[in-house]
């Protein structure tokens, strides 16, 4: 038997509240219907797209239905669905938290995965890893300034060097995704399973929506550094981004 969850009329601005805009789209309401355009001129194609975020968690093995009518043509209506996971919590007296782990996975499949702590019982520098439709870039600060690779399925490795300055770290990157697309040059550079626009508010939202726990281990005072630390932490943090699967996580 099915069991209503969720429904909403769209027919008013207080049925919107809580929404959230992603990107530029003009939004009114008349004769009981909600109508939204674009505002962006449709030249660049899907960057024009624009994303209108429900606030609603849902569970998962759900049927989701609606009703719209086409203002004109072109156009594209579809339903995007997301999944974000966030553990947040915090070992010093601090209003927020210290420690996050959070899972995401946009309405496109594309996923990510972002650890970082300030109370780990040693100090790991940033390492960062994207998977793109050609290879997987590798930047890992832990080791001689940030040194930056792309790996292919056959198994060949491309070495950019080591990365000294915010400007080193751009030209290099941008060089490793020209190569990638087959360059010299500019040319045909290759687009990335990850992007930053379906990340926007993320941040926001787990403010807003997640509580910040304490941990269940036993925490221990550094006299030296004047802050707590979780004895462990920086090897299960470690355990869980080297077990991370893109393609399988969350």
């Amino acid at each position: 038997m099915k069991k209503l969850l969720y429904q909403n009329p769209l027919a008013s601005p207080a049925d919107i509240a809580g929404f959230r805009l992603e990107g530029r789209a003009e939004i009114s309401f008349g004769a009981g219907a909600m109508e939204m355009k674009n505002s962006l001129d449709p030249s660049p194609g899907q960057n024009a797209n624009f994303v209108f975020w429900c606030p609603e968690e849902f569970p998962g093995d759900i049927e989701i239905g609606w009703q719209f009518s086409p203002v004109k043509e072109p156009g594209l209506c579809i339903m995007l669905v997301a999944e974000l996971q966030a553990d947040c919590r915090k070992a010093n007296p601090i209003e927020t938290f210290d420690t996050c782990v959070i899972k995401l996975r946009t309405a496109k499949g594309q996923a990510l995965l972002f650890i970082a702590s300030h109370a780990a019982d040693r100090n790991i520098d940033p390492i960062f890893e994207i998977t793109c439709e050609k290879a997987v870039i590798t930047c890992d600060f832990s080791r001689e300034n940030g040194l930056l690779a792309a790996r292919l399925p056959d198994g060949q490795v491309k070495h950019y060097g080591a990365l000294n300055t915010l400007e080193q770290e751009q030209k290099k990157i941008v060089n490793t995704i020209r190569w990638l697309g087959g360059a010299p040059g500019a040319e045909k550079p290759v687009s990335t399973v990850m992007t930053t626009q379906p990340f926007a508010g993320v941040i926001d939202y787990i403010f807003e929506n997640t509580e910040f726990k304490p941990f269940d281990q036993e925490v221990i005072f550094d006299q030296a550094a004047k802050r707590y630390y979780v004895p462990g932490l920086s090897d299960a943090l470690m355990d869980l981004y080297n077990n991370y699967e893109c393609g399988r996580n969350p």
